[in-house]
């Protein structure tokens, strides 16, 4: 079953990669006070993709400048900077370990070298300690809360959630509804705060990497999220929860997002 998740997530991506220019991954940033005195400054970064360390095997890289908002605050979308090594739409996301390296080269004018090595996803050992099922939502239709007993008695490494709807608002095109969302939390040390690195199948909402978060991702229409997923992951408990949906204004009106959600979920440790 999870060869079979793994298949789809790789024809999922490659179809989107396909239907547009790029397929970027939304990454937020902070430069701290010590290094940037004031807000709105020019920075230079260098962006790399690593494969299984973070002085592994270079996918892919590529230079952004960005701007810091007023309290060190940048954006970036992964893919779409200048590229400097490698094909950024032959990575295959699914194959191993994979490592996001940031470096601070520039700030304003001046020439600096911050290196900042991200766990973006780690491979599934695929051994006898995991936990694999189907979650249907019933008694919570569009939202909810789901518990698992932690049988191993410690945190879990790897949680990965494949997110669906049998929902159809004929007000959106096909193509602009999250239908499928694949989710990756990975924690290696265990401490209930791991990295989440979120693919969606939908032609206009993008890709995200979050570090150190409980948060496994939102669904969104466009770019606005509507719901979030977070993860708790305790000694006795691990719980996934579907935040209840909010109202989407676009186009003038309001709409009200729903599922019925089911996922599919894959538990390591």
């Amino acid at each position: 079953m999870r060869v079979g998740l793994i298949i789809f997530l790789i024809v999922s991506f490659n179809h989107n990669a396909r239907a547009q220019d790029r397929r970027t991954i939304g990454y937020d940033g902070t430069i701290g006070w010590a290094i940037v005195p004031s807000g709105n400054v020019p920075v230079k970064i260098t962006v790399n993709i690593l494969k299984d360390a973070v002085d592994g095997i270079l996918l892919y890289g590529e230079i952004q400048r960005v701007k810091t908002d007023s309290a060190g605050r940048y954006h970036l979308e992964i893919g779409g900077g200048t590229s400097v090594a490698g094909q950024y739409d032959s990575i295959i996301w699914s194959d191993g370990a994979l490592y996001i390296q940031t470096v601070i080269d520039s700030i304003g004018s001046q020439p600096v070298s911050f290196k900042h090595n991200m766990l973006l996803r780690t491979a599934s050992d695929l051994n006898n300690d995991f936990e694999q099922g189907t979650v249907s939502a019933t008694n919570h239709p569009d939202f909810g809360e789901w518990k698992f007993i932690n049988t191993r008695k410690r945190r879990p490494k790897i949680i990965t959630v494949d997110l669906t709807t049998s929902y159809a608002n004929l007000a959106y095109p096909a193509n602009t509804y999250p239908v499928y969302r694949h989710y990756e939390w990975s924690d290696p040390d265990r401490d209930g705060k791991g990295n989440s690195f979120c693919i969606s199948y939908s032609d206009h909402t993008n890709n995200y990497f979050r570090e150190s978060t409980d948060k496994l991702g939102d669904v969104q229409l466009y770019s606005e999220p509507f719901q979030e997923l977070t993860v708790s992951s305790g000694i006795n408990e691990i719980a996934v929860s579907i935040s209840r949906p909010v109202a989407v204004k676009s186009h003038g009106e309001v709409y009200a997002i729903k599922g019925p959600w089911k996922f599919i979920y894959y538990i390591e440790w």
